[in-house]
């Protein structure tokens, strides 16, 4: 029995899981430029809403925006440091979902305590920041729409509630704006976490693809290599048929399953006196085997090569080329 041995198969995972570790996983690749930017932008709000009146409720939002800077960067060094995280993808994506709506909520706060205490020129400022931090939440977060939905629900549901209720008719009419923008957002992330997630599915196919095509590969060639190992034994085994036939002290003689002789050996010339030009192409039964002779006829030479099995000790009348009569014992091996 040949035994192939192959390349284990791959563990099974459907494609959706694939994508899925491979959608967190590029969340998680994008979640440092969010926690900069978290810093950055959120350092240069305090720098500008700075004023002595408002000095407390700047300061406790800075330090909130620190706390949810520090919370993301702890989030993302145990994703990196977890061995499994593709085999939990789904309680990744949780903790990134947690993690984004609180970021969210922090400029969602920032709209509902700062719009309504500042001049004018703050307004505007807050609202080009908050329009600013959700579309760049649409480049974080695209990779899973419901994540980008929740970032993007915590920033704009404060900051309309707030336009809605400072009674102030043009603040309204942007109040009513403001979810139409939310709702187009939150369309385009839907839009790109499909073609994201096909693009995983495609990927994740041709890898299983080429591991199956490279699995293939190796088994044939291990099979070519068996092949050609059972071929020089075959050759080997051919080589040391034919020393033997040659050296034997015996007629050997090789025929097909016609008992058309194909080759014989030196003894055999001797014993029935022929040579082997005269003997090879010619049947061995009609040739050295009276027509009378009931022990190896043409009938049972056709019951033997359709059995295929050896025979032994079958004895039988033989013709040398002289006349001469001899009885041999045949030994036959299909």
């Amino acid at each position: 029995m040949t035994v192939s041995a192959g390349r284990a198969p791959p563990s099974p995972e459907s494609a959706d899981d694939a994508a899925l570790s491979e959608r967190v996983a590029q969340l998680y690749d994008q979640l440092p430029i969010g926690i900069a930017m978290t810093f950055v932008v959120g350092a240069l709000a305090t720098y500008e809403l700075w004023e002595w009146q408002l000095r407390h409720q700047v300061v406790a939002w800075w330090v909130l925006v620190l706390v949810v800077v520090a919370a993301s960067v702890g989030l993302l060094a145990a994703y990196r440091r977890r061995q499994d995280a593709h085999g939990r993808a789904k309680q990744w994506m949780q903790a990134l979902a947690v993690c984004a709506l609180v970021n969210g909520a922090c400029w969602g706060l920032a709209a509902a305590v700062f719009f309504p205490q500042n001049s004018s020129e703050e307004r505007v400022f807050l609202t080009l920041l908050l329009a600013g931090v959700t579309s760049g939440g649409l480049a974080l977060f695209a990779a899973s729409w419901p994540v980008y939905a929740l970032y993007a629900a915590s920033v704009v549901a404060p900051f309309t509630w707030v336009l809605a209720t400072s009674g102030i008719r043009l603040f309204a009419e942007i109040a009513i704006v403001v979810p139409l923008f939310y709702a187009i957002s939150v369309g385009v992330a839907h839009r790109l976490h499909q073609v994201l997630a096909s693009g995983y599915r495609l990927r994740y196919s041709y890898r299983r693809l080429t591991e199956e095509h490279q699995t293939l590969n190796d088994r044939v060639e291990e099979q070519i290599q068996e092949l050609l190992d059972a071929q020089r034994e075959i050759q080997a085994s051919g080589r040391k048929l034919a020393l033997f036939a040659e050296r034997a002290p015996i007629a050997v003689f090789e025929m097909d399953i016609n008992g058309t002789i194909l080759d014989m050996n030196p003894a055999a010339e001797t014993v029935f006196g022929h040579a082997s030009s005269e003997l090879v192409g010619r049947n061995l039964v009609r040739t050295l085997i009276p027509q009378d002779e009931p022990a190896l006829d043409q009938r049972w030479w056709d019951d033997f090569a359709a059995r295929r099995n050896p025979q032994a000790g079958v004895r039988a009348r033989c013709l040398r080329r002289d006349g001469l009569e001899i009885v041999c014992e045949f030994s036959l091996t299909p």
